[in-house]
């Protein structure tokens, strides 16, 4: 409206603005067209939202972006990513997309370009976390039986190449020292600790330090327990109780086994069985009372000289306080 002089102007030019110009010259009898005149706007790229610092564990991808204002038809933007003002190759568009690592750390930019000129957005600083992160921790403990193999197990992520130091602990000293391979202890790539034919001396502390080529983590700390089997867990090593007319006993069964042959106790498998033999002194009526064990308990008194060919006295399961194993018979003098 208002542009009917022999001059346009246009006061604050606006990118709406660009487009193609003619003017109509008329007279009262006739009018002709002139010849279009293209108004071209020059504009800057407009950052509508800068970079910002980023943390990243290392593995992680990180996703750098940059908001630019709409630009006119005739124009159009380009994209350069760079890191420490060096070009990233390929990093040519809106968003840049790596994985974070310790030669990806660092200060990064955008150039944006149009047609006329080009501006800068950024620097954003890039931090990368190397630090190893265990995601599984050794077990708390571990209860083992002498003999038998155990592992200790760790799960470590991490992008970079792993060490890992098993250190251990004896249950009597105060300091971890490190813990070296040898025939019986063997650490896996995957960082577990193998252990073969454990010893009681094998007890104690262990945890392991998990390594990559910048920086370590210690683990927290497992304590092993290796249990050496009950001297009595077979019918010919049975401790004996002699032959007063009074005898009691301490023991336990953890990791005690069954026999070939071992017959059902208080009408039970046998399972983790242990054994006593007791000469009655004098014939007499016989208690056995397992009230004192701190385990649910199954009871069976024989006589005979073969695990196999034991003949049944009496047994129980629970008829003794408090779910322990209790029995009363008659016993000759002097049989064991």
């Amino acid at each position: 409206a208002g542009a009917t002089q022999s001059t346009l102007s246009i006061n604050g030019v606006q990118p709406s603005d660009a487009g193609d110009y003619f003017v109509m010259v008329s007279t009262p009898f006739a009018g002709v067209p002139s010849q279009s005149a293209r108004l071209t706007v020059q504009t800057d790229p407009v950052i509508i939202q800068a970079l910002s610092a980023v943390t990243n564990r290392e593995c992680d991808i990180v996703n750098l972006q940059v908001l630019v204002g709409a630009e006119p038809p005739c124009s159009w933007l380009t994209y350069q990513w760079q890191l420490e003002g060096t070009n990233l190759p390929a990093a040519t568009n809106r968003v840049y997309s790596f994985e974070a690592t310790v030669e990806t750390a660092g200060n990064y930019q955008v150039v944006v370009g149009n047609r006329w000129t080009n501006r800068i957005a950024g620097p954003a600083h890039v931090t990368v976390d190397v630090q190893p992160r265990i995601v599984q921790q050794p077990p708390p403990s571990l209860r083992i039986r002498e003999g038998d193999p155990f592992t200790n197990t760790i799960n470590v992520q991490s992008c970079s190449a792993m060490a890992y130091q098993w250190q251990y602990k004896p249950l009597t000293s105060s300091n971890f020292s490190n813990l070296f391979p040898d025939a019986r202890h063997v650490v896996a790539t995957n960082g577990w600790l193998l252990v073969s034919n454990s010893q009681t001396n094998d007890s104690g502390y262990y945890r392991v330090v998990a390594s990559n080529l910048y920086t370590g983590i210690t683990s927290t700390v497992s304590l092993v327990r290796i249990v050496h089997p009950p001297g009595n867990d077979n019918f010919t090593n049975a401790y004996t109780l002699g032959r007063t007319n009074q005898a009691s006993a301490l023991g336990y069964n953890e990791y005690a086994t069954a026999e070939l042959g071992e017959p059902n106790h208080g009408l039970q498998p046998p399972n983790h069985s242990v054994w006593w033999v007791w000469t009655n002194p004098f014939p007499s009526l016989v208690t056995v009372d397992l009230g004192g064990s701190d385990i649910d308990t199954l009871l069976g008194v024989y006589t005979g000289a073969s695990v196999s060919n034991l003949t049944t006295i009496a047994e129980d399961d629970n008829g003794g306080t408090n779910g322990r194993s209790r029995v009363s018979f008659m016993a000759g003098g002097g049989k064991p």
